[in-house]
């Protein structure tokens, strides 16, 4: 099983939902009593329906074991039956299904094995695990369907959904991530493998894309430095430039101009100084501003068209932002009053609520255990 140090380093870092321009600060609210530990995932239905995910043991005062969805008429409800281990990455697919992966092996009597699927209106779970991954974890190179261990991270887009798998062992044994694309019926062969480091984010894109971020080196055979382009066409690995350095990649977004943006604990993007998040043109790594005091575990485009930033930061661009930013175009803002802890999950729903979740207690002086909304 993934060591926790590791593992929350991992998922923490993956790409979330939109966030949209406050013309005050007023508008926070609570979620209810919120929840009791830590808020790693977000994502909203269709349907305005909030799916929370996380290390924690209660929701709205309901036992909950890391996973639960908070309606705005009806408050929290626990996703029973419950996941046996810690979940690690999370998407919503185009028919409103919630799809977990992580360490689990069943929810409640039903077999899953890693990755499962959550039907919201039957209120049932249906496995996408390998269900001939042996329990063991046996590693198992090039053979379809067959994992090595939990993945690390989800990514859903309009070219498919992909997962970054780690092998199984010890705390300090996942050295290998295979990433793999979801065929409708199964896992495909490795797409790649990062070696001896993990993978944090997935971003599939329209035109057959996949860009991918973590801590690596390599990737698929091809020397990357902690970024990666996968041309589903080709089947090819491509670097960007000389990638990333001085810490790892944790996020990667769109900005309006459809360029790559990573955000992170790195220092250096192309051989430049740049502090915790960078642009990549398709030719030359940029920094985004002066950047950040802290890493950049969440980035995502704005329905204005500013990119949002949330992490474990206090400043952006030398100015006081606790943990929540806004790039304009020109320059990172502070955005809103800020929480007291970190920001890791974002999320934006129809009717333009926004979602906050992470490790804090407060968004300005707003009690807030974990996760709050901002409503316009």
């Amino acid at each position: 099983m993934m060591g926790t140090r590791r593992w929350l380093r991992a998922w923490v870092a993956g790409a979330f939902l939109l966030l949209a321009p406050l013309a005050a600060w007023a508008g926070w609210e609570p979620l209810g009593a919120g929840v009791q530990g830590m808020v790693t995932h977000l994502a909203c239905s269709p349907k305005g329906v909030l799916y929370v995910g996380g290390i924690f043991f209660d929701a709205g005062g309901q036992s909950a074991f890391g996973l639960a969805s908070w309606d705005p008429a009806s408050g929290w409800t626990p996703l029973k039956p419950t996941l046996d281990n810690t979940l690690q990455g999370m998407a919503l697919r185009g028919d409103g299904s919630l799809v977990v992966a992580g360490a689990f092996w069943k929810a409640g009597d039903q077999d899953l094995r890693l990755v499962g699927r959550y039907d919201p209106e039957a209120r049932t779970w249906t496995p996408m695990g390998a269900q001939n991954t042996p329990m063991n974890g046996t590693y198992r190179a090039d053979v379809p369907g067959v994992v090595s261990g939990p993945p690390s991270t989800l990514g859903e887009g309009a070219s498919g959904l992909f997962a970054a798998f780690g092998t199984m062992g010890g705390e300090d044994e996942n050295e290998v991530f295979e990433i793999r694309r979801w065929t409708g019926s199964g896992w495909s062969v490795p797409l790649g493998r990062a070696e001896n480091v993990w993978v944090a984010a997935l971003l599939p894109e329209p035109e057959g894309t996949l860009w991918v971020g973590g801590a690596f080196r390599r990737v698929g055979g091809t020397a990357a430095a902690r970024v990666a382009r996968y041309d589903l066409a080709s089947k090819r690995w491509h670097p960007l430039g000389r990638g990333l350095g001085g810490g790892d990649v944790y996020a990667l977004a769109r900005d309006r101009r459809g360029h790559l943006v990573a955000g992170g604990s790195f220092t250096r993007a192309g051989g430049l100084p740049a502090s915790r998040v960078a642009r990549w043109d398709g030719k030359a790594w940029h920094p985004l501003g002066k950047g950040f005091n802290g890493p950049v575990q969440a980035l995502a485009l704005g329905p204005d068209g500013a990119l949002y930033a949330g992490g474990d930061f206090t400043k952006a661009e030398g100015r006081i932002a606790p943990h929540l930013a806004r790039w304009d175009g020109a320059k990172w803002e502070p955005f809103g009053p800020g929480t007291d802890g970190s920001v890791v999950a974002l999320a934006w729903a129809p009717d333009g609520t926004l979602y906050v979740g992470g490790d804090f207690s407060r968004v300005g002086k707003v009690p807030a255990a974990k996760v709050a909304r901002f409503v316009p």
